[in-house]
């Protein structure tokens, strides 16, 4: 399945222990995928980081 649109971009989490502050998922721009699934009529952004 190829990607909608992809680019470059700073990923966050939600801190599970405050669930108000936001946690930096990686320290630089990672690749993240927009998806279409025409089966659930919906849109999966989709990132996938770890070390090269």
């Amino acid at each position: 399945e190829q990607p909608i649109f992809s680019t470059r971009a700073h990923v966050f989490q939600i801190d599970p222990a405050t669930k108000r502050n936001w946690i930096p998922a990686s320290k630089h721009a990672v690749t993240v995928s927009f998806f279409y699934d025409a089966n659930r009529h919906a849109y999966r952004i989709i990132s996938v980081g770890g070390t090269k």
